[in-house]
């Protein structure tokens, strides 16, 4: 997530051309499974509810890049 929230913000202060914004989102994605994958070896609580949160912004994340939201 470290690596993933600097990218979001710089993107959104200076929106580049689509095909970096769809390698932002692919980033993002990939993230998010590596984050679901987890998840599913440990066990329920609040670790697992928050990585569970970053997955799913990571998810919203991407999609909104793909449509075109910061651009």
């Amino acid at each position: 997530m470290e690596e993933v929230l600097p990218l979001i913000e710089r993107f959104a202060e200076d929106p580049s051309s689509r095909t970096q914004a769809e390698t932002l989102a692919g980033l993002l994605e990939e993230r998010a499974r590596q984050l679901e994958a987890l998840l599913r070896e440990i066990p329920e609580g609040p670790i697992h509810r928050t990585l569970s949160e970053a997955a799913l912004f990571l998810g919203v994340e991407a999609e909104k890049l793909r449509r075109g939201f910061y651009v």
